[in-house]
């Protein structure tokens, strides 16, 4: 798979980005942390989640949530399925929680790191965005099994190419719980561009403290050339 080094930057910035989060030290945690990466099974993901030919309708997101469920429960993951109301259908993004035995209360500070699982209605969406979904599921599949004390939800969002829909609804509902997220990281198109690897990481001013240390993160343990965008309107 295209770019499979980018779900490495991932994983390790995760580890580096929330400092004494893992039992022992940051580089043991992070070798092997790269050695769990599984390229057969991002691949199968992937096309998995293109065999759809659209994932545009409530049926096809529906049936994709159920897979994602399935497999990160069994990878040790804790699974909730987030629910909202639009245009007639009760819809659901699916957060997976590592570890597994995190507090789940919303006061509990936590990062979140999500991924949209729909496509436009003409499109199988390989890069836009089964690429970031297969990245997300891998990632959460190798930290499900770590030592993290930092509570991570990874969020599999849908209904986002009609206009953010699914993560509108969570940010919302986040806000009026009172949840405590230090910072949200978006995976989105990560198989797209050139042969050359590289990997564009934007953010807004309040924000730039945890993609610093994600750049930084991919520039010590990965080969991608990475540009850093700081701007008021991001997101």
């Amino acid at each position: 798979m295209k770019k499979i080094c980018i779900i490495i930057a991932i994983a390790v910035s995760l580890c580096v980005v929330l400092p004494n989060t893992i039992n022992c030290s940051i580089d043991d945690n992070v070798l092997t942390l790269i050695n769990e990466v599984d390229g057969d099974l991002l691949l199968d993901t992937l096309i998995y989640l293109t065999s759809f030919g659209s994932r545009s309708s409530y049926e096809a997101q529906e049936e994709v949530l159920a897979f994602i469920g399935a497999e990160l429960d069994s990878a040790g993951a804790t699974i909730q399925l987030h629910e909202y109301e639009y245009n007639g259908h009760t819809w659901h993004n699916l957060v997976a929680t590592v570890p597994g035995n995190a507090s789940l209360e919303p006061s509990e500070p936590h990062l979140v790191v999500g991924a949209h699982i729909d496509s436009v209605s003409v499109s199988p969406g390989a890069d836009d965005n089964a690429s970031g979904v297969s990245a997300l599921m891998e990632a959460t599949r190798i930290l499900a099994a770590s030592y993290l004390t930092t509570r991570v939800d990874f969020v599999f969002f849908t209904l986002e190419e009609p206009g953010r829909i699914g993560s509108s609804y969570y940010a919302a509902d986040a806000r009026s719980s009172g949840e405590e997220i230090e910072a949200m990281i978006a995976v989105d198109m990560i198989a797209f561009g050139p042969a050359d690897e590289d990997l564009d990481l934007v953010t807004k001013p309040s924000m730039a403290w945890i993609v610093e240390d994600f750049k930084e993160a991919v520039d010590t343990y990965t080969n991608l050339a990475t540009t850093l965008v700081v701007q008021e309107n991001c997101g």
